[in-house]
């Protein structure tokens, strides 16, 4: 995998670690049968999937940019009560933000807001949840959506 860290010091705050995964084979940033992870100003570009998680509950995904990926910018599956804020999903092959779900297996109670996806190959947010689920999609800024 393919991650490098930029630290970023201020004498009054603590440290803060902002990683690039770029050009992996597989996920740049991803978290499987993992709650409660934040990641908060990271970079993922020309992975095949850049931020995903799958059977993870209580994540943040806040100020993260996936750009130029192969499927998917920002992706879920079997996640709930997630929150992707203030994210930016640009050129990714196929989705910007996805909640995928099917044969009963579903992303419920997550909330999106305030994020921005533009120029992804089929929908800049897309949500394959039945109705009910509620997933909430505010304040976003996107092109093309589906199921939202």
């Amino acid at each position: 995998m393919n991650v490098s860290p930029d630290v970023q010091e201020n004498f009054f705050e603590p440290v803060k670690i902002h990683y690039t995964a770029d050009h992996n084979s597989s996920f740049g940033f991803f978290a499987e049968s993992s709650d409660g992870n934040t990641f908060d100003h990271n970079d993922a570009t020309g992975n095949t999937d850049g931020f995903f998680v799958v059977f993870g509950d209580e994540n943040v995904f806040d100020h993260n940019v996936a750009k130029g990926n192969i499927w998917t910018g920002f992706g879920a599956w079997n996640a709930n009560f997630n929150t992707w804020t203030k994210n930016t999903a640009d050129s990714n092959g196929h989705y910007g933000f996805a909640l995928y779900g099917d044969d009963g297996v579903y992303c419920t109670n997550n909330t999106l807001s305030k994020n921005a996806g533009q120029s992804n190959g089929e929908f800049d947010a897309y949500d394959q949840n039945p109705p009910g689920s509620n997933n909430t999609w505010t304040n976003n800024t996107f092109g093309a959506t589906s199921g939202l």
